[in-house]
């Protein structure tokens, strides 16, 4: 995230940092060039996972990544002109493009709070900042923002087979960032430098009338929030996309045969991701679900492919606190 003043793009601040750690040192485009913070004076670098979040001026702890966030040219389309057959654009002032934060399951209340009232609300705005810290997670940048909301959230992609620990992707949107002076204070706040990866293989999936006792993996999903230029909010849900065994077929086949025919038989489920102890973490509940697909795929499975008109969502009792 950067200020006009600062002549660098927030990628640059922001960088990859899911991934390898940022250097600061070396001036230019990319990951490197933050040649107008404190840090780049003593050649320190950003550790991945050395980045935390305010939100109305708490410390909701570390993020597990942050990345995009580019300030860019806002290009606008111009209206069609009679005969010609060329789409007309202009640059129509500066933009900043959605970032995004690595959430896991050890955050503050704060932020899971923010993430239930974007669901259950839709445009929710709250004032932030993203600090980024050296290996001793001492804050060597600080940008700061007035408004920020939740554009959209990610469920990463479900797999009872898999090992690899993931995070929600949470976009963020800022019409006007700030890069302050850094305070060189510890960036991990009052919880500490454990962040908690949500787990792919443990979850459970219900949708009434459906035998969902076997589902084997769930695609990624999305929920977006967009905000029209005459203030309009719009919420929306990606497709739901779930693999089971083809044992289990008969339940969904009755569904989709109903959906086909014209019946009004859209229903309501849930998606639980349980934790590493086999408590509940979170989880989506989902209204107005309606089969549309349902095809075999590999290995004796069957996949059922769903649209859904909302979302919400939910943190355990007793999580975040």
């Amino acid at each position: 995230m950067n200020g006009a003043a600062s002549g660098t793009s927030r990628r640059a601040f922001l960088g990859r940092a899911a991934g390898a750690a940022v250097a600061v040192g070396a001036a230019g485009v990319g990951a490197g060039a933050i040649t107008g913070s404190a840090a780049a004076a003593d050649q320190r670098t950003y550790t991945a996972g050395r980045f935390a979040l305010d939100i109305d001026g708490v410390n909701v702890g570390l993020v597990a990544g942050v990345d995009g966030g580019d300030r860019c040219g806002n290009v606008v389309d111009d209206p069609p002109t009679s005969g010609d057959i060329v789409q007309r654009k202009h640059l129509a002032g500066v933009k900043y493009e959605d970032f995004t934060v690595q959430v896991g399951s050890a955050m503050g209340k704060p932020m899971y709070d923010w993430i239930k009232a974007s669901f259950d609300k839709g445009y929710v705005r709250k004032s932030g900042a993203i600090s980024a810290g050296d290996f001793n997670y001492k804050e060597k940048h600080r940008s700061e923002a007035s408004t920020m909301s939740i554009s959209s959230i990610t469920c990463p992609p479900l797999d009872r087979s898999s090992t690899e620990p993931v995070y929600l992707p949470v976009d963020i949107s800022c019409p006007k960032v700030t890069t302050v002076k850094p305070s060189g204070a510890d960036i991990r706040g009052s919880l500490g430098s454990k962040q908690k990866a949500w787990l792919p293989s443990n979850f459970v999936f219900v949708v009434g009338g459906a035998d969902t006792s076997r589902v084997a993996s769930i695609d990624s999903f999305t929920w977006k929030c967009t905000v029209a230029s005459d203030g309009s909010v719009l919420c929306d849900v990606s497709d739901i996309g779930v693999t089971f065994p083809q044992a289990d077929v008969s339940s969904w086949r009755q569904w989709y045969q109903s959906m086909l025919s014209g019946a009004d038989d859209e229903r309501d489920g849930a998606l639980t991701l349980i934790g590493a102890q086999g408590g509940v973490v979170c989880t989506f509940s989902f209204e107005n679900l309606g089969l549309y697909r349902l095809l075999p795929t590999v290995n004796k499975r069957v996949k059922a492919e769903m649209y859904c008109e909302r979302a919400s969502w939910d943190l355990a009792k007793g999580k975040g606190s």
